[in-house]
């Protein structure tokens, strides 16, 4: 199991949140996420963007099985 599979299996929203405050000047979803700076300034806030972002996910794994 990759990382990025370990993410989306364990609702990590509350982790990821928690990490991106503590990266400061740099997101989360830049390491995540392969078309992050198209996506930035889409969402109210961080914390939209990665629930989004965990959303598209589990629908893709979900449609994947």
């Amino acid at each position: 199991m990759t990382n990025r599979e370990y993410l989306i299996k364990t609702n990590p929203y509350d982790v990821l949140i928690d990490f991106n405050r503590k990266m400061k000047k740099r997101c989360v979803m830049e390491v995540l996420h392969p078309n992050f700076w198209d996506r930035c300034g889409h969402y109210e806030d961080c914390e939209s963007c990665i629930a989004e972002w965990l959303n598209e996910e589990r629908s893709a794994e979900n449609a994947a099985r």
